[in-house]
């Protein structure tokens, strides 16, 4: 081939790749020309949405917690000495006042006996100073009879003025002597009293379950050691622990259901009877007491429970699924899609009450279907295709 000839073949190859590069920078132009900042042609994102409700909402808190004996003590013994027999085994009823135990009484007997005589002795020392009292009085009176007639001395009525006086102290001395002695008696009989150990509490049920057993016929005691733990089954407590978001939204009086693993399938009330007015450093929680009845006993102290409180209702709320609420920097906003379903408009909203998958809305007012999925890709005014639509609850 002539030189000629390889240039021409040059040339058109060239000629030809010019043309190619041209042809595809005209194409990007063109794709850019469609795809750009435009909105208008991108292409539809793919969503689900769901109805906007209108309806009542409950906002539900459930807690946790244990159960506690509403009436709960020892029963101690006031004396010391041996216990002769205890009348009562876990798991047995008691009755307010009833015999639970006996300690040996021997010594608090014969104590009585002992004091019942110093009281004897001292009724006897009464009688006779009332009686010397008597014959001192009736001299005294003989003595002025005959000292107004001037047969006695002056000396002689100021002597037995003076013996009057002392023994009118004499009587009043004898006479506190057996008061005393009286107060040692009753004493005497209130300590062997206690030999008989018996449940007393104050308020609450009438009876009680003994929940512990501390001591054995035979062992020997001394005063205030405890026998036995008494538990009242009806009513119980329910103690759970709030924390300061919801403590706002409790009051005394609210009502409460309660559930526990141990009834399955069973629900009990409950009525909060307290609020703690602190809270606890450690746990930055307050103490919740609720009184739950339980005439059937099917409860018992120290199961674990979940108690499920309502802390607000609402009537014709605007309600919307809570998977349609989504975060935008420090704005919380739903899409809602258009009359035609083709493209969204986005909305600041304010949300309340929550209830399970669904929460208020409180503003702005919302009609319509609401983005629950594929939201995050979404902008104002963007183009969709709606994948699957949700049936309302």
């Amino acid at each position: 081939m002539s030189r000629l000839g390889a240039s021409a073949i040059v040339l058109v190859l060239l000629a030809a790749t010019a043309g190619l590069v041209a042809w595809r920078l005209g194409d990007l132009r063109a794709q850019g020309a469609t795809t750009g900042p435009g909105r208008a042609n991108r292409p539809a994102v793919a969503v689900e949405v769901a109805p906007i409700e209108s309806g009542r909402l409950r906002e539900v808190r459930v807690f946790s917690g244990a159960l506690e004996a509403a009436v709960r003590f020892d029963v101690a013994a006031k004396v010391r000495g041996r216990i002769e027999r205890i009348d009562v085994d876990l798991g047995d009823p008691v009755r307010r006042g009833q015999v639970v135990a006996t300690i040996d009484d021997d010594e608090f007997v014969q104590t009585l006996a002992q004091a019942e005589a110093e009281q004897a002795v001292r009724q006897a020392e009464v009688a006779q100073a009332r009686a010397e009292l008597f014959r001192v009085e009736r001299d005294y009176e003989r003595l002025q009879s005959l000292s107004a007639r001037g047969i006695v001395s002056d000396t002689e009525l100021d002597e037995i003025s003076a013996s009057l006086q002392s023994q009118t102290a004499a009587v009043t001395l004898a006479e506190a002597r057996v008061r005393q002695a009286e107060a040692t008696v009753k004493l005497a009989r209130i300590e062997l009293s206690y030999t008989s150990v018996r449940g007393l509490w104050e308020g609450g049920p009438d009876e009680a379950i003994v929940g512990e057993r501390y001591q054995s016929a035979g062992n020997s005691v001394q005063e205030n050691a405890p026998l036995l733990n008494l538990v009242g089954l009806d009513p119980l407590e329910a103690i759970v622990s709030v924390s300061e978001a919801d403590y706002k939204q409790l009051s005394v009086g609210q009502v409460a259901t309660l559930t526990t693993d141990a009834r399955p399938g069973e629900t009990f009330t409950a009525r909060i009877e307290r609020i703690a007015p602190v809270f606890r450093t450690e746990s930055r929680q307050a103490r919740v007491e609720l009184r739950v009845d339980n005439p059937e006993q099917l409860l018992r102290p120290g199961m674990f429970i979940r108690v499920r409180l309502v802390l607000r209702e609402t009537d014709a709320a605007v309600i919307v699924p809570t998977a349609a609420v989504i975060q935008r920097g420090d704005r919380q906003v739903v899409y809602t899609l258009d009359a035609a379903g083709e493209t969204v408009s986005e909305h600041e909203v304010r949300p309340g009450v929550q209830e399970g998958a669904r929460v208020e809305i409180l503003a702005p007012a919302l009609t319509g279907r609401v983005v629950v999925m594929g939201q995050h890709l979404l902008e104002p005014g963007a183009a969709v295709t709606v994948a699957e639509e949700r049936v309302a609850p």
